[in-house]
């Protein structure tokens, strides 16, 4: 499913990689996000693939970023908190942490996080009282969540805008090594990719190209000398 991002990277001049699942021990494709459903080893397969990408395509290790819609959410947030030095950002289209990772949270390092929630989620709830089964749920209110990248990140700048009726994006920026935290909230939207032919008035693939520009952005000021 490209869900536009093949547009936005012809317009913007980027690379977009799509791989997929193994099998869970029903039979249906995931990421294991640390989860209980199977032993595949997800982490080390995308990492070693970003490595692998990087060399192939000369792509530069310090923009590679990692976004994925529900499941691949949960697998963003795993990979940027186990695998920092491989992806440097992640977007999370209504998916949340795993039980896991949150569980685990003290030994994450601060990166820059996008977060795009849909506030009637009835699979992935808003309020983190989905199921622990599997181990899934564990994490709890997706506010909650939010507030700890701010913190970890030690944002110090908000900006909130009202992209439409039912969107609102918090921007939280100014943080340790420039990192910043995105937060879009949708009202009346439930488990479904946000865009503009639903009501949304956002893009979800413009939106995951807005942020992973900004901190590439932030990442080529850090490698620009200062002079006195």
């Amino acid at each position: 499913m490209e869900l536009g991002m093949n547009r936005v990277a012809d317009a913007n001049g980027f690379a977009v990689c799509y791989p997929q699942g193994e099998k869970d021990r029903k039979g249906i494709p995931h990421w294991n996000a640390r989860f209980k459903i199977s032993k595949v080893d997800d982490i080390g397969f995308l990492s070693a693939l970003a490595v692998h990408l990087q060399t192939e395509h000369k792509l530069d290790p310090d923009k590679t970023f990692t976004c994925g819609i529900s499941n691949g959410g949960f697998m963003s947030y795993t990979l940027v908190a186990e695998k920092p030095d491989v992806f440097k950002a992640a977007a999370s289209i209504i998916g949340t942490m795993s039980g896991y990772t949150w569980k685990h949270r003290d030994q994450i390092k601060p990166v820059s996080i996008l977060q795009l929630s849909g506030l009637d989620d009835k699979i992935i709830p808003y309020d983190g009282s989905m199921s622990p089964k599997g181990g899934w749920g564990g994490a709890p209110n997706q506010d909650v969540i939010m507030d700890f990248w701010k913190s970890l990140n030690q944002t110090k700048t908000e900006d909130i805008v009202k992209i439409s009726d039912k969107t609102t994006a918090h921007y939280y920026k100014d943080g340790v090594n420039g990192n910043q935290v995105w937060h879009y909230k949708i009202k009346r939207f439930g488990h479904r990719f946000p865009h503009k032919g639903n009501g949304t008035g956002i893009s979800s693939a413009e939106e995951i190209w807005r942020f992973f520009g900004a901190v590439s952005r932030k990442s080529e000021e850090r490698k620009v000398p200062k002079t006195d």
